[in-house]
């Protein structure tokens, strides 16, 4: 049976400033996309296009390292499902470390706060938070463009105007 939902984006945003939506909702909203979705992959390939300015923002400012993520996909069998890895650690080789902060719904291998090594291959896109917007989120961004007005307003002004700051 052909797989119809084969991608998971949990954990849509990583905090909100808005008192309507819980702690729980906040960091495990789970929505879909369909393999090979255009924008998906093309905001895929654009934070992909802006990891070294990512990485240059947060390796020069520990405390904003400290407000950094990167979306991972993760897979287990059939299953796919893209979270956010915090506590990132970067080593002289290259590696990639942190820790998962979101519930897997469909990926079993894997739970909320293990230690994860990252695949740069299947890095999705990046944030981090300064004076009081997320930058980057650029799958989540067009995520958002999917949603209801009733539903998008819960997060406004949570997000600066460009995904990268100037």
């Amino acid at each position: 049976m052909k797989r119809l939902l084969t991608v998971l984006f949990a954990g849509l945003l990583l905090a909100v400033p808005a008192a309507s939506v819980s702690a729980q909702d906040r960091s495990n909203t789970v929505t879909g996309a369909r393999k090979g979705d255009v924008e998906i992959q093309a905001a895929r390939d654009e934070a992909r296009r802006t990891l070294p300015d990512f990485w240059r923002r947060i390796d020069a400012d520990p405390q904003l390292r400290e407000k950094a993520s990167l979306k991972v996909e993760f897979e287990k069998g059939e299953n796919s499902e893209a979270m956010w890895v915090g506590q990132l650690r970067r080593s002289p080789d290259g590696r990639i470390t942190g820790v998962l902060n979101n519930t897997p719904v469909m990926v079993t291998n894997v739970k909320q706060g293990d230690a994860v090594t990252v695949d740069p291959d299947l890095i999705m896109d990046w944030t981090y938070h300064r004076g009081g917007r997320a930058w980057g989120h650029y799958t989540t961004r067009v995520l958002l463009g999917r949603m209801p007005a009733h539903q998008r307003a819960v997060y406004d002004g949570y997000f600066s105007d460009t995904p990268v700051e100037p």
